[in-house]
């Protein structure tokens, strides 16, 4: 692979995020997903996607607890905005009082764009594979360079101690679904499926380039 490769790595992705702190009146996590489909299904919505494969992440629970505590496993090694968010207003329902709290009224659910570097599993396979790049540029641009200078080896050494360690991302316990959709119906139909009775939940959709959205899933 060459750097012209590996930057073509880099794909498009469209997120839809919902969360139970973000409803006019509490609603089960079954009930959330099914609104996600709507949005999804609204064609008028900006940046609407034209391919429907996605990935689902998504937790609930009964406590605001026991949501907070999915989250912010996940986001220590995946930081996702709408996941940190979430986690946020979950500590906040648990430290503050009910009636002096006002939770998001009815906020509109609409399509972002981000790049596959966006999300850290990914942006670590990427940064691991350019390193491997550098490091074979260097070595053959050294090699030319030994014949000449001796003292190169130095530098060779630190340079390879330098590249040689690579961050691994540790997987997180959030439920991540991946969803081959032929067609924004499908997708639709799909995320109806998922979801229960906990009043407490936040999905993240990704939609977009299927290998990616595989690696993603194999990563958390």
């Amino acid at each position: 692979m060459d750097r012209a490769a590996l930057n073509r790595q880099i794909k498009t992705l469209r997120k839809l995020s919902h969360y139970s702190y973000q409803t006019s009146r509490t609603v089960s996590s079954a009930a959330g997903a099914a609104q996600l489909a709507e949005a999804v299904q609204d064609e008028t919505r900006i940046d609407s996607p034209s391919s429907w494969d996605a990935l689902l992440l998504f937790g609930s629970g009964q406590t605001e607890k026991s949501l907070r505590s999915q989250l912010e496993n996940f986001n220590q090694s995946c930081p996702i905005a709408d996941f940190i968010h979430t986690a946020a207003y979950a500590e906040s329902l648990t430290t503050v009082e009910q009636d002096k709290f006002t939770i998001t009224n009815g906020q509109s659910l609409e399509w972002q764009t981000l790049t596959t570097t966006s999300l850290k599993p990914l942006s670590l396979q990427w940064l691991n594979d350019s390193k491997g790049l550098i490091n074979d540029e260097g070595v053959n641009l050294i090699t030319s360079i030994d014949s000449a200078m001796t003292e190169t080896e130095n530098l060779k050494t630190e340079r390879n101690k330098r590249l040689a360690p690579k961050e691994e991302h540790k997987a997180s316990k959030l439920n991540a679904e991946l969803i081959h959709a032929s067609s924004r119906r499908s997708l639709v139909q799909a995320i109806t499926q998922f979801g229960n009775n906990d009043e407490h939940w936040a999905f993240v959709l990704l939609v977009g380039d299927l290998e990616s959205l595989t690696m993603m899933k194999n990563a958390i």
